[in-house]
């Protein structure tokens, strides 16, 4: 299977009663025009931190990113599945649930 990942670029999205959100930016696959659709796995290394990933085509279309080392074969790999527009920080306006504790 031949596959390109590709870097979609953050941008604002114009909603049906006029106002915008802002869309994060993300990593996707896409198929190039040679590609074997028998296979339904491909491993290769991530763009952005190089790690050794096992990317896998779902049977309802979509496409799931595993690590591919060591005993973390289940676990999707954090570089495309974290939206970099996402704070790593606690929100101010969350309580914490054991301060009454």
């Amino acid at each position: 299977m031949t596959v390109q990942l590709i870097y979609r670029k953050a941008h604002d999205r114009k909603l049906k009663d006029g106002s915008y959100t802002r869309i994060a930016g993300s990593w996707q696959v896409r198929e190039t025009r040679h590609a074997n659709h028998d296979s339904k796995m491909l491993r290769h290394d991530c763009p952005t931190c190089g790690a050794k990933i096992r990317t896998v085509k779902m049977p309802n279309g979509g496409w799931v990113h595993y690590e591919a080392e060591g005993g973390l074969q289940n676990m999707k790999h954090p570089c495309f599945y974290i939206g970099e527009d996402m704070l790593h920080r606690k929100d101010p306006h969350t309580p914490d649930m054991f301060d009454g504790l």
